[in-house]
């Protein structure tokens, strides 16, 4: 998919960037997912769910903060590894691990998810571009998924005719989809952020508020749910 084209080209952008330079844009990516998450801990959540999704708030919020701060002091590990340990262990026992597949958390789930996976650069060099990498398109990944929904019907007609073996046709019909999804006014936007994000870093790397100013900015940007695009 395009995310994934996105992703392994953000990774080989990252070769260019000392490692909190690579951290400041991977935090940048989550603090896109902020605002999302924040508007799910507001909602009554899953009946599968053992939580209230205003108990992940705070919780969350600490560890992005712990982040901003490692970035600050120029630290190359974060040391607040046990607290982003027992965040990760809360959201486990939040559900059954029966039901975890079932478990709906809305716009909370690309941040969620993120806590898993790409936050890891934080707390360890090992695939640190990886990490940063998934961090910094989580936003883009999570888009697409909609856009690809949102094409996937005109697109699927457009190739159903062809007389081409079922793997040939399901190739074409994600190229397709892909290329409407690259010419996107939002996806578009979302690539001009990020390149935006890498020229901050790469100029204000060592002005601390310039970049703080720019992680407000990030927290107020809209997001787009599957209502906006039908």
């Amino acid at each position: 998919m395009i995310s994934d084209n996105l992703y392994l080209q953000i990774k080989e952008d990252l070769v260019s960037c000392d490692r909190v330079q690579m951290l400041t844009l991977a935090a940048f990516g989550l603090e896109r997912l902020w605002r999302m998450f924040e508007d799910w801990t507001k909602t009554e959540g899953d009946p599968l769910l053992y939580q209230k999704p205003n108990s992940f708030r705070q919780r969350m919020r600490d560890i992005l903060d712990h982040i901003w701060e490692q970035i600050e002091s120029g630290q190359e590990i974060n040391p607040y590894e046990k607290e982003f340990n027992d965040f990760c262990n809360f959201v486990n026992a939040s559900f059954d691990e029966n039901d975890g597949q079932d478990v709906d958390m809305g716009t909370g789930t690309p941040l969620i998810d993120e806590m898993f996976s790409g936050a890891v650069c934080f707390f360890s060099e090992r695939e640190a571009r990886s990490y940063a990498s998934s961090c910094i398109v989580s936003y883009a990944g999570y888009l697409s998924e909609l856009l690809y929904d949102c094409f996937y019907d005109e697109c699927k007609k457009s190739v159903s005719g062809q007389e081409i073996s079922p793997g040939e046709r399901a190739k074409l019909l994600d190229a397709k989809i892909d290329a409407a999804i690259a010419e996107h006014p939002l996806w578009k936007e979302e690539i001009e952020r990020i390149k935006h994000d890498f020229a901050i870093v790469k100029k204000e790397s060592n002005h601390f508020k310039s970049l703080c100013e720019r992680k407000v900015e990030i927290q107020r940007m809209n997001y787009i749910t599957e209502a906006d695009l039908t």
